[in-house]
Formats: structure tokens, sequence, C-alpha cells
């Protein structure tokens, strides 16, 4: 039988390095006592309390399956869910977060809700990418 604490604790460090990955400091809080206030991952944004769950199947996870088996080639898949009287919520993979943010600001810049601060955008929201051959013109 696994430990749920020790279980729970190589999740915080597994995401704790994903954020890493995708370029955000963080690190796992060592919470010991789950009290009001303690996030799991301490990282670099602020005002973001990173609650870290870790289960052997999700059921909602079935939904985002689905919806990256029906989106076109260079959709990105989202999954809007809300139980009955509920508040929504939104499940993406990990690794598309940048994506989802590059679209939602271009979409709020396009609106005229927010106003353009970054030297460089795409027109399709996704972000400006820097490997060699995105910076070559294309023939």
């Amino acid at each position: 039988m696994t430990n749920s604490r020790q279980k729970g604790k190589r999740g915080e460090l597994e995401f704790a390095a994903l954020l890493r990955d995708l370029g955000i400091e963080a690190r796992r809080s060592q919470q010991y006592c789950g009290t009001e206030g303690h996030a799991d991952i301490t990282s670099a944004i602020p005002g973001v309390h990173w609650e870290v769950k870790r289960y052997a199947k999700i059921a909602s996870l079935r939904f985002l399956e689905q919806a990256e088996r029906d989106c076109l080639a260079n959709d990105l898949p989202v999954v809007a869910l809300r139980e009955d009287r509920g508040e929504w919520t939104l499940q993406l993979r990990a690794k598309d977060l940048p994506r989802l943010v590059a679209k939602l600001s271009a979409a709020l810049v396009t609106s005229g809700t927010i106003k353009d601060s970054s030297p460089t955008s795409s027109s399709d929201g996704d972000p400006p990418s820097t490997s060699p051959s995105s910076r070559t013109p294309k023939s």
C-alpha cells in the first residue's frame, strides 16, 4: 500500500519541477499541518495558491481526452466544468498553460479590454517562438 503522505510529497515535487520547466521558479512548501493559507507549492507568481492533488484515476480527465481527440490540430483543448449550482472551472494540460495565457492575452488585446504591452505578439495568440527556424523568413 502506498503511503499517501509520501505520494503527496512526490506529486508536489513533480509539479514544482514542471513549473520550473515552464520557466517559473517554484518549490515545495513542505507544509505539515495543512493549515489555511499554506499552499503546497511556493512559486514566483505572486497571489497564486497551488494546491496539488495526485490520484490513480481522475474521472474528469476523460473529458480532457475527449477534447484532445475532437479539437482541430492547432486548437488548444480546454474543458469547462461546473457542478450543479457551482462555479465554472477550467481543465487543461499544464504544458498548455503558456499557450492559453498567450491566446487569452491576444483575445483581450484584440477586444480592446487590455492594451498590448508585449514587444511582439502573434495573430493566433501563440507565444512568439524562439527556435532558430522560426526566425528565418518563409520563402
